[in-house]
């Protein structure tokens, strides 16, 4: 699902989640709405259809957002205090812009560039 845009303070969208200090990833539902990000996990039910688990609810002021040179189709989040970054992996890099202006218009998220020049690779999980 691509970013779905509310009005110009909310959002929608599937994200693959992949924790920094975890092999693991996840599907998610992201939504951004009156300055609270809550985060989805998306399991398949019995019936085949998916599921959105609600996983938390991070205050956008709360936010460090990270951009990755050369990684167009992602971006990772933490809370500042804590330190660790949740790597959101998006269908393109179109998508990834849309959430990044989104965020760009909450008040008091922090946006910042990694140039440490590490490497951050998101595989998706198979069941």
């Amino acid at each position: 699902m691509p970013v779905k845009s509310c009005p110009p303070h909310c959002a929608l969208g599937h994200v693959v989640l992949l924790a920094s200090q975890s092999d693991s990833s996840m599907d998610a539902l992201l939504s951004l709405e009156h300055e609270v990000l809550t985060v989805f996990r998306v399991v398949e039910s019995s019936t085949g259809a998916g599921v959105a688990i609600k996983e938390a609810e991070i205050p956008t002021h709360k936010l460090v957002i990270t951009l990755y040179p050369g990684r167009f189709d992602m971006f990772s989040f933490s809370i500042s205090a804590f330190a660790i970054d949740i790597i959101c992996s998006c269908k393109d890099q179109s998508a990834r812009n849309k959430w990044i202006a989104i965020f760009r218009r909450q008040e008091g998220v922090v946006i910042r560039r990694d140039d440490s020049g590490s490497q951050v690779q998101v595989t998706k999980e198979t069941p």
